[in-house]
């Protein structure tokens, strides 16, 4: 861990964009300092994004430490990022960057350590209920992909668990729901959940609409709810 008031660099590595920052960090939250997003599919590698963000912020090369929340499983510092032809690895980074100290996380992972820190104006309540104490707490992030975690309490705190659950198969569960599983069997083969529940996803049900024929008025929402799966 960095020591007090110096700057940390922290970057979020998505199919999408990527966004990198800057941060002052003197023991409680980290604020944010410079903050700048890049469209990830227009750079060959995370390092090509890192030198334009370096000659636009002189503060990152004050920065003693790094950590990266990448889209994709991390193993042994490196990772196959999931939606974006990018391999990076924290031991390349910090030899061309020359970080004291360079970390890669999962992503889900890395917005999990973020949910404790949230301030009360950052939370909005979708539906209201009996929070448990200590309680574990689950993290659903759809996105390019749908990104999912858990925060587990241990020893007076709680402990992020990276999770690919988005990658588990699509569990139709009424015969409209079938038939859309159907389509995208034909179209991708496996059909995992992200296949449905992402910005993809949405375009991936308004195709099959269309090629069904369909319009939303078509499909049964049941008692006022949306189908589940489909939401």
């Amino acid at each position: 861990m960095p020591g007090q008031n110096s700057l940390l660099l922290a970057g979020d590595i998505g199919g999408t964009k990527t966004n990198l920052a800057v941060f002052t960090h003197s023991g409680g939250r980290p604020e944010p300092l410079w903050v700048q997003s890049y469209p990830s599919r227009e750079f060959p590698h995370l390092e090509a994004v890192m030198e334009v963000f370096m000659a636009a912020c002189p503060e990152a090369a004050q920065a003693a430490s790094a950590c990266f929340g990448v889209a994709g499983p991390v193993v042994n510092r490196h990772c196959d990022a999931t939606n974006l032809p990018w391999e990076i690895s924290a031991q390349a980074l910090k030899q061309r960057f020359g970080w004291a100290c360079t970390r890669l996380i999962n992503d889900l992972t890395a917005t999990a350590h973020a949910i404790p820190l949230l301030r009360a104006d950052e939370l909005f309540t979708l539906n209201e209920g009996r929070p448990v104490e200590n309680g574990t707490l689950a993290l659903l992030a759809p996105g390019t992909g749908l990104g999912q975690g858990l925060l587990i309490f241990i020893g007076g705190r709680y402990v992020p668990l990276a999770s690919e659950g988005g990658h588990v198969d699509f569990a139709p569960t009424d015969e409209t729901q079938i038939e859309l599983l159907r389509f995208l069997q034909g179209r991708f083969g496996h059909v995992s959940i992200e296949r449905v529940l992402s910005g993809p996803g949405l375009v991936n049900i308004y195709e099959w609409l269309v090629a069904t024929s369909r319009t939303p008025a078509d499909i049964p929402s049941g008692d006022n709810q949306q189908p589940r799966g489909l939401g």
